[in-house]
């Protein structure tokens, strides 16, 4: 996965203009919990799912298996993402390369499911914002930047 990695944080991580310190650590203290408000919102929405897809499935034996296979596609990169970002949530808190690579999967089987069902718009924005986010904010998770580490000016005697 390095080889993906190396090239887009040339880019995204230090190419693209540096998000102020600040917002970065703010980031960074906050994106497990929206991790897990957005696991939260995913859960409730596969329950409403489900049911309306498995009640689809009996269309399909009648000949809608075209637009079934896009629904069932759907749903499985939705439980993927889901388990890869509560994968990713520990690693979030402890702020842990591992937290941060899980992460990173989560945005690229997204963006493959947003790839399968060619809705390149949102791949391409999606796409651009999660990679510009996830490399600016990489260094704390691999020990390069800590938060509150900014330089600070000695006192004055």
């Amino acid at each position: 996965m390095n080889a993906i990695i190396q090239p887009l944080d040339a880019i995204f991580g230090k190419k693209l203009p540096q998000l102020p310190v600040s917002l970065k650590e703010l980031i960074v203290k906050g994106a497990p919990w929206l991790v897990i408000i957005g696991l939260i919102v995913t859960a409730f929405s596969l329950l409403a799912i489900i049911p309306l897809v498995m009640g689809f499935a009996t269309i399909a034996v009648y000949g809608a298996y075209g637009s079934m296979t896009g629904l069932f596609i759907g749903l499985i990169i939705a439980i993927i993402v889901g388990i890869l970002e509560l994968l990713a949530v520990p690693g979030l808190f402890k702020k842990t390369n591992a937290g941060w690579n899980f992460a990173f999967y989560a945005e690229i089987v997204s963006l493959i499911g947003m790839l399968i069902s060619f809705n390149i718009v949102s791949l391409i924005i999606s796409g651009l914002i999660g990679f510009y986010i996830l490399f600016q904010i990489r260094p704390y998770y691999t020990g390069a930047a800590l938060i509150g580490s900014a330089p600070t000016t000695p006192p004055l005697s």
